[in-house]
């Protein structure tokens, strides 16, 4: 993990803000912030509580100028997933509206949990039953 301050990871933003405004795309999981809660968190509303969440994707957005289209999965059985594009959320561009991207994206997230079977949100447990029980270790 870098420490705070370092700046290591600038030359992978001006990749992916060019990435973006050619028109690529790419995926990233908005609640995973490999370096811990700081200042690149917001506190926001969700299932009932608050929690801290990375402001990365919106700062990404903002920067960029490109909308965030989030995407969900849905097991159907057999390794299989079906995915479903949400409504594309505009770049923002004050600070009012970065806080309002990020409400909206955490407002898919947390409808789509509610609407879904508990547990199927964790989709690690369809990804290990693909295992090859070659990659079974015994105790």
């Amino acid at each position: 993990m870098a420490p705070k301050g370092n700046i290591e990871w600038l030359p992978n933003l001006q990749i992916l803000t060019t990435a973006l405004r050619e028109g690529r795309i790419f995926s990233m999981f908005p609640e995973l912030d490999p370096r811990g809660v700081d200042e690149h968190h917001a506190r926001i509303p969700f299932l009932g509580t608050t929690i801290m969440v990375p402001t990365g994707p919106v700062v990404l957005s903002h920067v960029s100028g490109a909308p965030m289209v989030p995407l969900t999965l849905r097991a159907v059985g057999d390794g299989r997933f079906r995915l479903k594009y949400h409504p594309a959320i505009p770049p923002p561009v004050s600070p009012g509206e970065r806080r309002r991207s990020l409400l909206a994206v955490w407002d898919v997230i947390e409808s789509e949990l509610l609407a879904g079977d508990v547990g199927e949100w964790e989709m690690w447990f369809e990804f290990d039953r693909m295992l090859p029980q070659v990659w079974a270790i015994e105790s």
